[in-house]
């Protein structure tokens, strides 16, 4: 596997190898609903783990909710963008969820934390381009220029998107204060 070479420890490249094995078919799942074709799924998913190796040392449970997040966000973000650049029409895109049906929360939420579920739930409505990088801010704590690297977007979108997702967060929890 010559993803291999772009990790740097043995336990590392030990993860990517069980990661690979256990996610791959899922990921291919992913892309095949995104652009509707096999060969091009395929190439998806290899980018897919392209980025994914450079990024293994944030990856500390392969089995964990939050990394199987965090590789949709990926498959998803280079399907996106392959999708984009064969279509070149964003407009006929539709949006796959595949966590839409998953209660189980990114991050451990304490249940003795007042609303948490209801933030959550929040967050599950909003829009993926916003949902996304604040989930990888967040929960990743990634830094903007690691999000814009892994969802292939300027910086700047990265700052935007976080501007424009805390705020639609808030506006939410506002109405929930409300009632």
């Amino acid at each position: 596997m010559i993803y291999l070479l772009l990790i740097d420890t043995e336990e590392d490249k030990r993860k990517f190898v069980l990661l690979y094995e256990k996610y791959r078919y899922f990921m291919f799942t992913i892309a095949v609903r995104i652009v509707k074709n096999y060969h091009d799924a395929e190439d998806i998913v290899h980018e897919a783990f392209i980025k994914i190796a450079k990024s293994m040392h944030h990856i500390h449970d392969i089995d964990s909710y939050e990394t199987k997040r965090f590789l949709i966000i990926v498959t998803r973000s280079v399907a996106f963008d392959y999708y984009r650049k064969r279509t070149r029409n964003i407009e006929n895109l539709s949006y796959i969820d595949e966590m839409a049906n998953d209660t189980t929360s990114v991050t451990y939420i304490d249940s003795e934390l007042n609303g948490a579920v209801q933030i959550m739930e929040i967050m599950m409505k909003l829009s993926p381009k916003y949902r996304d990088v604040l989930l990888l801010k967040y929960s990743y704590q990634y830094d903007v220029k690691k999000i814009a690297d892994i969802l292939n977007i300027t910086e700047g979108n990265v700052r935007q998107g976080l501007l424009r997702g805390r705020q639609m967060l808030e506006k939410a929890l506002n109405k929930l204060e409300d009632k």
